[in-house]
């Protein structure tokens, strides 16, 4: 996943430019111009994922989506093919930028109901 956002996105580069993302003790900036773009035009895309009122389990949640919903709208966007890095992306969206939670705070995003 490190070497295709740093190649595909510029998202983060080496500080001195000299290598390719790598699981070693080596130093990296991020791009914040391109962090910011991508994650705002994420954030604008994310109106197409089914956000409405919803029961479960005989109780009715207002507003929400389904995970599996936003993974999908990752993967349609184009920020990850697979759907098991759009998972971590979306779980860094989560985390990072609180674009969604669970409704009752108790997990992380999940690509299913």
């Amino acid at each position: 996943i490190g070497r295709l956002l740093q190649s595909t996105y510029l998202l983060f580069d080496h500080v001195c430019s000299e290598h390719e993302f790598e699981d070693s003790y080596l130093f990296y900036k991020f791009n914040k111009e391109i962090i910011s773009a991508d994650i705002e035009d994420i954030i604008k895309q994310y109106h197409k994922v089914a956000v409405k009122d919803r029961t479960y389990h005989l109780k009715k949640y207002k507003i929400c989506s389904i995970g599996k919903d936003a993974v999908t709208l990752l993967v349609a966007t184009g920020v990850s093919a697979p759907r098991t890095d759009a998972l971590k992306i979306g779980r860094i969206l989560q985390n990072n930028y609180f674009l969604f939670d669970h409704v009752c705070g108790d997990h992380p995003l999940q690509d299913e109901h």
